[in-house]
């Protein structure tokens, strides 16, 4: 299995960088992947960082010619995307050890699931952010903040 990690990029270049070395250090060390940056019209020195990585592997760098938006840049990148699983991550996480092995079980255990989600906290606060996407009574999605079963 080959996993493709998608990250667009506006900007908060200090926070590109942080998050990526903390998803360096926290992946298993036998797992198949690719990064994709997708750059969403930076300004800020981001896409001469970019420029510095090369194409060297796991490393595949996208450049909007402007900035579309997150899902068109997200779909611009899963176009492309040679992974078996995608995971969409934003540029300002903090990844912790052990974050994505829930998601590969839970995945094993119901290998027909579309989505598969976490939980995040706060960073300031520790305190639950997110534990899913709900559809409320308007059809708009929301983020629940209930602990699953």
């Amino acid at each position: 299995m080959r996993v493709s990690f998608l990250i667009p990029l506006y900007n908060c270049l200090d926070l590109t960088q942080a998050m990526l070395t903390s998803l360096q250090t926290t992946l298993p060390a036998d797992l198949a992947h690719e990064i994709i940056l997708i750059d969403d019209g930076s300004t800020d020195g981001t896409r001469d960082w970019l420029k510095s990585l090369g194409a060297s592997p796991p490393f595949r760098v996208l450049l909007n010619d402007r900035n579309l938006g997150y899902a068109a840049t997200n779909n611009r990148a899963a176009e492309c995307a040679t992974g078996d699983l995608l995971v969409l991550l934003n540029n300002d996480l903090v990844l912790t050890p052990r974050w994505l092995e829930p998601m590969l079980a839970a995945l094993a255990t119901h290998p027909t699931a579309g989505i598969i989600g976490n939980v995040q906290r706060t960073v300031s606060t520790a305190t639950i952010d997110h534990t899913g996407i709900v559809v409320n009574a308007k059809g708009k999605p929301v983020h629940d903040r209930a602990l699953p079963p």
